[in-house]
């Protein structure tokens, strides 16, 4: 029931729409038509008759005014008093809707574009769905969630003049769904003609200040003269010809970040496919749709171009990876055979400690540069690691912003994190062993002079000589070894430093 009471008055606001049209069509009115109400001047009295009725049948509030501007009531209505002024009242659905009785008040708004979602349009037989707002019959429950913006066509036209005429946002004049089928209607002829000039200009590389004839630059440029405002383009532009159209801008403002190539290429095929006399309707209707297979296929070609440049810099990428932690790698295995020398040499001064009386503050001077050494290697991966890192932060932006931030994590930070996570491990232990055997060698040095002395147990009455004996040439001989062994087991790494083996800061690959 609420239904058909919905339907019910929903014709006959239509009919109320369709009658004020038909006056202004005619000449026989003057329609202004705001966001609250509806003012018809310069009407006769069966006119204003008329109009008072169908305003009782619906149930709006309105207003007449006689010749000399004065309130009149309906019963002291007389052809002397003629020419009236009725004022309408249109009811206050939501703040969200905009009510739209007339066409004359539609185009008017069409042309100022209102910050309104859903329009009730009097007339209207089916829904325009666009991207940004809806346009359907009036008390037509339909639930409606604007799409995101498109990229400003203003930003890819060009406009010499400070009125601009390109639309700031193209998403009101384009169809979600281009295959509708809509039944013809005046409110329908109306916001096509409004479509159609708005998304022609969206898709012109620039307007020409002068005449306001949109420009494809292409070889060559075409000039394309637009028709006058008072001139409907619903009567020449085909409901194919509208889809075809359509199409090609939806092609173009679908994905904002490459709207604008799209853009280029579509006015090229524009002024590559038009001559010179080309009309509206033969370049943006009638051979539109070849204009944007063409650019399809330009731009696919452009895009395998893209593909082998992309291809090139992910197989540079990967090179550079694998080098990194070859070296990494490579600075790891230094690193083990270093402690693993270094712990040699330790082992061998507390052997030589324990079996000679060996001057303890040359042990302990070997055994300080074992550790240095040791220091030495892990301070120079450690430079490496953090010279690296900051390589491939300075460059991931420059040379492979294409890639997301999880591929990369996954082709680069990966792999290499793990590299750098062995050489940590082993600089740890390793650290941590010299160090031990360090304490190990040290505490066999200086035993002797923390230690109480113990003194040898002698007989009573015995006479106890004690005997300084100076190193016998034996121990000199042994130290001497042992020194010359410790120096040539340290020496062997230092040289391979020397060679180059372990990578320095000056020759890290830029590229990561």
């Amino acid at each position: 029931m609420k239904r058909l009471r919905s339907s019910r008055k929903r014709l006959e606001i239509s009919d109320l729409g369709s009658f004020i049209d038909g006056l202004a069509n005619n000449a026989s009115a003057v329609v202004v038509e705001s966001f609250i109400n509806v003012s018809v001047s310069n009407l006769h009295l069966e006119d204003t008759v008329r109009i008072t009725q169908i305003c009782e049948e619906v149930g709006w509030p309105y207003s007449l005014f006689d010749e000399a501007d004065q309130p009149c009531a309906t019963v002291a209505l007389h052809a002397d008093f003629a020419p009236f002024r009725a004022v309408i009242v249109k009811p206050t659905l939501s703040p969200e809707i905009l009510s739209v009785l007339t066409l004359t008040g539609m185009k008017q708004f069409l042309e100022s574009q209102p910050s309104y979602v859903k329009w009730y349009v009097a007339g209207l037989a089916e829904r325009i769905v666009t991207r940004s707002t809806l346009l359907c019959p009036w008390y037509d429950e339909y639930d409606f969630d604007p799409m995101p913006a498109t990229k400003n066509p203003r930003s890819l036209v060009r406009e010499y003049t400070s009125k601009r005429t390109v639309p700031p946002n193209v998403g009101p004049w384009l169809l979600v769904n281009p295959d509708t089928h809509f039944t013809a209607s005046g409110a329908f002829s109306t916001w096509l003609n409004a479509s159609a000039r708005a998304v022609c200009r969206s898709l012109a590389s620039e307007i020409d200040p002068e005449t306001g004839a949109l420009k494809c630059n292409g070889t060559p440029k075409l000039s394309i003269p637009i028709p006058d405002a008072t001139e409907d383009l619903s009567l020449s532009f085909s409901l194919e010809n509208f889809k075809n159209l359509q199409v090609a801008a939806t092609w173009i403002f679908e994905n904002e970040r490459e709207a604008e190539s799209r853009h280029t290429l579509l006015a090229t095929e524009v002024a590559r496919s038009g001559h010179p006399g080309t009309n509206l309707l033969q370049c943006f209707g009638e051979q539109i749709s070849s204009s944007l297979s063409s650019a399809k296929i330009a731009y696919q070609m452009m895009l395998s171009d893209v593909s082998k440049d992309t291809l090139k810099a992910l197989g540079d990428l990967r090179k550079a990876v694998t080098e990194e932690t070859a070296k990494m790698t490579d600075v790891t295995r230094q690193l083990i055979g270093g402690v693993t020398a270094a712990m040699a040499v330790g082992f061998g001064l507390i052997a030589t400690r324990i079996s000679t009386n060996t001057n303890a503050w040359l042990i302990v001077a070997v055994m300080l540069l074992v550790v240095v050494y040791v220091s030495v290697i892990i301070y120079s991966g450690t430079q490496f690691i953090s010279i690296q890192r900051q390589l491939r932060a300075d460059w991931q932006s420059k040379l492979y912003r294409f890639l997301p931030g999880t591929e990369y994590e996954k082709m680069v930070s990966v792999p290499t994190g793990r590299s750098e996570h062995t050489f940590f491990i082993s600089a740890w232990f390793s650290g941590a062993a010299i160090m031990a055997l360090t304490a190990i060698v040290l505490w066999l040095s200086v035993k002797d002079d923390i230690l109480p002395r113990q003194d040898i147990p002698t007989n009573a009455g015995a006479s106890t000589s004690v005997t300084i004996s100076s190193p016998s040439f034996s121990s000199v001989s042994s130290l001497a070894k042992i020194s010359n062994s410790a120096t040539s087991v340290i020496s062997r790494p230092v040289k391979a430093v020397e060679k180059g083996s372990i990578p320095s800061s000056q020759s890290h690959d830029p590229g990561m």
